[in-house]
């Protein structure tokens, strides 16, 4: 084995033992010799390259261990999952003990809205962490970095549950995110409907919705953002339990829409109140004005009736998990990721440091944390149900899929593309009152738009 090759697996190995941090001085190039072996003459040599490659600092004094000079890193975060107070917080915790050396500056990832501020980021930051939906745009992020450089890039991955038909060589899963049906259990009693009839066939909707209009109440309503939210996004497994999943039906020629569960999927949504204002909202199902919610994320467990979070107050609360033709339950999470983004300039053991800090943001006890503040669910597999501080009692087991349960994740059914286009014309439907018939044939039309996924 070369000195160079024997004086870095010497470093690593001191490194892995805390016998060496970074900034601390190295032995003498005399004291390396005796250590390891060979001349001196080769033993400058390979420090040279160390230094190099920037593994080591060498000055008039010594040679030391990088690793000390600050890294300029942005995190983008989702701000309605967590603030950016409490992720300082959550982060000064994890990191206290880790010399990573990073200056950490944290922002909402709304905030990236032109190219302008993109190339401004570029410019300020050495590197850019984001926490943000596996569907994006092109042109709404900073080009991804490679993780498979890190040799336990994959051992990492290992740990985490990973959804088909995405490529993880440039970002970790975060969070995935879940949901079912809500349902307001002391209203369904005063319009004197047992809710335990509901069922994903929604066989029950008629009546349901006669007893609503009796006692003057919607049967649901659905508050809609137009500048941050795709309409049918929010009832994407309300159109799972209506039209099973086929490949043939979502992606191919078989119609999808124009069929008896597209009908119904229309008339349905027709009887729902769309109330445009920006979310979150402080009406609707959260205060106790409709018994019915087509789909409640995990979050309700900690933000229902939280003060931190106003305007969420739902009285009596179960949740309903939607299930197939057949009784099976199924589950469509969105899977949250963390991206990485390193300029150009920064160099492999900076690079490291800020892959250190992703392992840390999907390691068990930070995700617990986070998790535990945001009734969120982890992505990693050796984290149980009731491990979850919001789940510790089983109270929302509903949300948690079940081995032999069918999993989908929101990239499988439709991309960014077409999401946008169903969108506008379930809009048009909606608030514009175009004839359903033509709507359900464009639908159908647009379904097999080109399919790009990143």
């Amino acid at each position: 084995m070369r000195v160079q090759e024997r004086l870095k697996q010497y470093i690593e190995g001191e490194i892995a033992a805390g016998n060496l941090h970074p900034g601390d001085r190295l032995p003498s190039l005399r004291n390396l010799t005796e250590i390891l072996g060979g001349s001196y003459v080769t033993m400058r040599s390979a420090m040279e390259k160390l230094r190099k490659d920037h593994v080591v600092v060498v000055n008039n004094t010594g040679s030391y261990l990088s690793g000390t000079n600050k890294i300029r890193v942005r995190l983008n975060i989702i701000g309605s999952d967590l603030s950016i107070e409490s992720m300082k917080r959550l982060l000064n915790k994890h990191l206290a003990n880790t010399e990573l050396y990073l200056d950490l500056d944290i922002h909402e990832n709304g905030e990236i809205q032109t190219l302008a501020h993109l190339k401004k980021i570029r410019n300020s930051y050495s590197a850019v962490l984001t926490i943000d939906s596996a569907i994006h745009s092109s042109d709404d992020h900073l080009p991804a970095a490679s993780l498979k450089e890190f040799s336990d890039y994959r051992e990492h991955l290992s740990r985490l549950k990973i959804s088909e038909g995405r490529n993880f060589e440039s970002a970790l899963p975060f969070i995935n995110g879940t949901a079912a049906m809500g349902v307001n259990t002391k209203l369904m009693e005063k319009i004197g409907f047992d809710f335990r009839k509901i069922t994903s066939d929604f066989e029950w909707w008629e009546e349901y919705v006669e007893k609503c209009r009796y006692h003057n109440l919607p049967p649901s309503i659905l508050h809609w953002d137009r500048k941050h939210l795709f309409l049918i996004s929010s009832f994407f497994r309300l159109l799972l339990s209506l039209c099973s999943y086929s490949p043939e039906k979502y992606f191919g020629k078989e119609p999808l829409f124009r069929t008896p569960g597209g009908r119904r999927f229309l008339k349905i949504l027709s009887d729902v109140k769309f109330v445009e204002s920006p979310l979150p909202a402080s009406t609707g199902f959260f205060r106790n004005e409709t018994p019915f919610l087509f789909q409640i994320g995990t979050w309700i467990s900690v933000q229902n009736k939280n003060p931190a979070y106003p305007g969420i107050a739902v009285d009596s609360l179960e949740v309903i998990p939607y299930r197939n033709k057949n009784g099976s339950v199924f589950y469509l999470q969105n899977c949250t990721v963390l991206e990485a983004w390193f300029r150009e300039t920064l160099v492999r053991e900076e690079r490291k440091r800020v892959w250190n800090l992703m392992k840390i943001m999907t390691s068990r006890d930070f995700q617990l944390d986070y998790c535990r503040e945001t009734g969120q669910i982890s992505p990693l597999k050796d984290i149980y149900p009731t491990e979850y501080y919001w789940n510790r009692d089983g109270r929302w087991n509903a949300f948690f899929p079940a081995p032999d349960d069918k999993l989908f994740y929101q990239h499988q059914l439709f991309n960014r593309n077409i999401t946008g286009i169903l969108s506008t014309l379930l809009e048009l439907y909606v608030f514009q009152h175009i004839d359903a018939e033509t709507i359900l044939t464009q639908f159908d039309l647009k379904k097999s738009f080109p399919k790009i996924n990143k």
